[in-house]
């Protein structure tokens, strides 16, 4: 979907790693009408409810429809950290925290759903981006997957999220 986004920061160096490495700043990304995510965000969770571990071949070959999207993330060193996320697909509200190592293309990352009944579901990504381990708050995690850079380990979701 349309969407606007925002980006602002610095970053040196002579190669694309080394300027990914060194960037710094803040953005923004909103839709502006309804959208599609190219992940099965259902078919994740669905799958995280089955076992302790999923990759991504588990949200299919689907989307997320999105009919709101907003989110304000930070930048520093390379490291993108996640503000706020927050976006609606059908009867779920969904938020989001955490952090992405850009350079290191490392994921750790919550993103909790919440259905009209309050339920509260957490899918955390954890790992490198090609093949992180993704499982639910709650259950077992199996796998030793490296955090992000400068990632705290803990859920940085608004509290009423994990409730």
């Amino acid at each position: 979907g349309r969407a606007d986004a925002s980006i602002e920061g610095t970053g040196t160096g002579e190669t694309l790693g080394e300027v990914l490495r060194s960037f710094s700043g803040r953005g923004s990304l909103a839709l502006t009408e309804a959208g599609r995510l190219g992940l099965d965000l259902r078919a994740l969770l669905y799958g995280a409810r089955r076992t302790n571990r999923v990759g991504w071949s588990a949200a299919g070959k689907g989307a997320t429809p999105l009919e709101q999207f907003d989110s304000r993330f930070q930048v520093s060193n390379g490291a993108l950290t996640i503000e706020t996320l927050n976006a609606r697909s059908g009867s779920h509200t969904i938020f989001g925290g955490g952090r992405v190592d850009l350079a290191g293309q490392i994921l750790d990352v919550d993103i909790a759903l919440r259905d009209e009944g309050d339920r509260n579901e957490v899918l955390v990504f954890r790992g490198p981006w090609s093949d992180p381990a993704i499982s639910l708050i709650g259950r077992p995690f199996t796998g030793a997957a490296a955090p992000a850079l400068g990632a705290a380990i803990a859920p940085a979701l608004p509290l009423s999220a994990r409730d």
